[in-house]
């Protein structure tokens, strides 16, 4: 389903039309953002349920993520294309043939966003954008207003979620990389049983990962426990990337809200809540701590150190509480 051009123009995005942020969006990564903007154009499920997810963190070569159940991807069809010559050319049949876009290019060769100050020894290309059109003169685009340098300049009076950056400040970051995609679903859950069997799903996840174990990366648990190790070791690379910590806050309140959406169905909610509520706490700490190091350089493995110990302790009896309610289904 494609909603029509002069609609999609007049949506919220990421602020609404007196410019508060939309509450969902700061919860989601830039590629889930995009998500739920084409996941509102065919289903009433409530979003808070469908985009819940894995509150566990995954380490791999000491690199941090955050860990994704696989539940969503029976519902969605992805398809990309690697555009390597006439971009704009290109690009603006895409978006004739195939409607709004995801658009990955080298962003800080873009000088109207905020990476443009970054520096050019390396591509900055893990940002995801919104392509909702074009006209002769520049793209209309959905982002987060964090995103840009100079979103007064740029952002339209018709509607302050989008703006419109000229083509040609495109030009050197398409010739360094580009790539378009498309998201869109299918078959979403309409009873009541179903979106409930499909947060129960969730849940099952995040009490499996925490326990799972691999030799090549870290999960769960046993991310944690290296962390702790890490620190142990005054070693700080792991608080670098910030917005994962985010993150990791972000689906701890998630999982709040959609608990809450199905507290009736759940015997020990209120005891889940306490443990819930403590992980939130202790995980906010830790994300301002990685804010600290990545802003200031301040040394912050020995406070970390302390918070995780109580946050492992807190995190057990939060899976084993859940994996209680599980058990009684």
């Amino acid at each position: 389903m494609l909603i029509e051009k002069e609609e999609k123009y007049q949506l919220d995005y990421h602020v609404n039309h007196y410019e508060k942020m939309v509450p969902i969006c700061n919860l989601l990564d830039c590629f889930e953002q995009i998500c739920y903007f084409e996941f509102r154009k065919i289903s009433d499920f409530n979003p808070w349920v469908y985009f819940c997810d894995d509150i566990n963190l995954q380490i791999a070569n000491d690199d941090l993520y955050i860990m994704k159940t696989d539940v969503k991807n029976q519902y969605q069809d992805f398809k990309e294309w690697t555009v390597k010559c006439d971009y704009h050319k290109n690009i603006a049949e895409l978006l004739h043939t195939e409607g709004s876009l995801i658009l990955q290019t080298a962003f800080n060769y873009v000088p109207d966003y905020a990476w443009w100050e970054d520096g050019k020894e390396g591509l900055h290309i893990q940002h995801l954008t919104y392509l909702l059109g074009e006209d002769l003169e520049g793209y209309y685009i959905a982002d987060s207003p964090y995103v840009f340098l100079n979103i007064e300049n740029i952002k339209q009076k018709f509607n302050p979620s989008i703006v419109k950056v000229p083509k040609e400040h495109f030009d050197e970051a398409f010739n360094h990389y580009c790539k378009v995609s498309i998201v869109r679903y299918h078959d979403i859950p309409t009873t009541q049983e179903e979106q409930f069997w499909y947060f129960y799903k969730i849940l099952a996840g995040i009490v499996k990962d925490y326990y799972f174990e691999h030799p090549d990366f870290k999960v769960g648990r046993n991310a944690l426990l290296y962390m702790a190790k890490q620190c142990a070791l005054r070693k700080e690379n792991l608080f670098i990337p910030f917005f994962i910590y985010h993150l990791a806050v972000s689906k701890r309140i998630l999982l709040k809200r959609c608990l809450g959406i199905y507290k009736r169905c759940i015997r020990n909610y209120h005891e889940i809540m306490i443990y819930l509520d403590k992980s939130i706490e202790y995980m906010k700490r830790i994300k301002d701590l990685s804010f600290e190091h990545l802003y200031y350089n301040k040394m912050v493995s020995s406070s970390v150190e302390k918070e995780l110990d109580t946050l492992i302790q807190n995190e057990d009896i939060l899976i084993e509480t859940i994996q209680s309610y599980l058990g009684t289904c």
